[in-house]
């Protein structure tokens, strides 16, 4: 049988941490940390990083590259 789900309050009382104790994941721009100036759009193992199962580019809020870099590539 499946396990009865749990909230997520409830699982952080068996931990004894609060979401806000927590430390975040800080994003960083992918492209700024590698020094990458140019995007070659034919290579498809790097744009794979980039978009998901559906071929579609994933948003700046999952990939954490900088808005204006994007627009510049």
């Amino acid at each position: 049988m499946a396990k009865p789900k749990t909230s997520l309050k409830q699982r952080n009382i068996f931990i004894n941490i609060s979401p806000q104790e927590q430390p975040k994941k800080r994003k960083y721009c992918w492209f700024k940390k590698n020094n990458i100036k140019y995007i070659d759009y034919k290579d498809p193992d790097f744009l794979l990083n980039f978009v998901n199962d559906q071929g579609k580019i994933l948003p700046r809020r999952i990939t954490g590259n900088k808005t204006a870099l994007w627009r510049s590539y």
